[in-house]
């Protein structure tokens, strides 16, 4: 089921790129294409990580419960971002500067619990992802 959610996303994220007619006082397609790619593996391992944390919650961890919103959270922003990078919608920088904000939270939670698998691998999504986006901003700045 993942695999599936993950090739949807990457699909997702490559045919925007490919369609989009839109090329002017963007970032080059790889830059871009590196940043929706970053945002859509991130999208899958937060979503990987909130079903982790929903088994926790659900077995009693209650200190999972903040953590498990925020990965929600994170998925969905990463998801719509990598779609808005992808097309260089309009919006794409606001997002951008969204995603980061969430992604530095989410993998400031999850790296507390790095000894867990799922965690860690949401919070090295969440940073590559942030500093995607990051790199983005930071080259529009200087165009």
């Amino acid at each position: 089921m993942i695999g599936l959610i993950r090739a949807g996303l990457l699909a997702l994220a490559l045919a925007a790129l490919a369609s989009n007619p839109e090329a002017k006082a963007q970032p080059k397609p790889t830059e871009q294409e590196a940043c929706a790619k970053a945002c859509a593996a991130c999208a899958l391992e937060c979503e990987t990580c909130y079903q982790y944390c929903v088994a926790q919650v659900t077995g009693g961890e209650k200190s999972h419960s903040a953590t498990m919103r925020l990965c929600r959270d994170c998925a969905d922003i990463c998801a719509l971002t990598a779609r808005i990078v992808a097309r260089r919608g309009p919006t794409w920088q606001l997002m951008c500067d969204t995603c980061i904000k969430t992604c530095d939270g989410c993998a400031k939670r999850c790296v507390e619990h790095k000894d867990v698998p799922q965690m860690k691998r949401c919070a090295r999504a969440c940073e590559e992802c942030a500093r995607t986006c990051r790199e983005m901003l930071a080259k529009k700045k200087k165009s």
